[in-house]
């Protein structure tokens, strides 16, 4: 059974309403990426699904917190959209998996809102003002908590 997760970016106002562009030559991916159309930045976050391994200690979090600390960088792997896992060197497109062919972009695109309502076993928030990953999961009481209270 997966433990899925959502990753959240709060985006800087000067992205906003900004069109972008996932770029392959800044992530390290271990299968081919197929091209991925240009989103415009019309919210206040983007965030994707992921499918695998979504708890905080030696799973999504763990990640995050250790590897995925820089706001450009982290706003580039979004664009990517959905994805099947993340770990400290490796970022999987959610249809890669399987070996499978690229899903319709509809079905894997980035989200963007205005809110964080979206849920999913686990949720994981990068604030570029504080520079600090927050969780919000069952351990939390489902309120974003600092990521850096939970890993040690």
């Amino acid at each position: 059974m997966s433990t899925n997760s959502r990753i959240y970016l709060k985006l800087k106002e000067e992205d906003k309403n900004k069109i972008a562009k996932a770029n392959k030559d800044n992530i390290k991916l271990n299968v081919f990426v197929f091209e991925t159309p240009t989103i415009t930045l019309d919210n206040d976050y983007i965030s994707v699904y992921c499918h695998w391994d979504g708890y905080i200690k030696g799973g999504v979090g763990e990640s995050l917190f250790k590897y995925h600390t820089e706001y450009d960088k982290i706003l580039n792997m979004l664009l990517f959209g959905y994805l099947s896992f993340i770990t400290y060197d490796e970022i999987r497109p959610y249809y890669a998996w399987r070996g499978e062919k690229e899903e319709p972009w509809e079905y894997v695109k980035p989200n963007l809102t205005n809110d964080t309502k979206l849920s999913e076993s686990y949720d994981y928030l990068f604030d570029y003002q504080t520079n600090k990953w927050y969780v919000r999961c069952k351990e939390t009481n489902k309120k974003w908590e600092d990521l850096e209270n939970y890993i040690s």
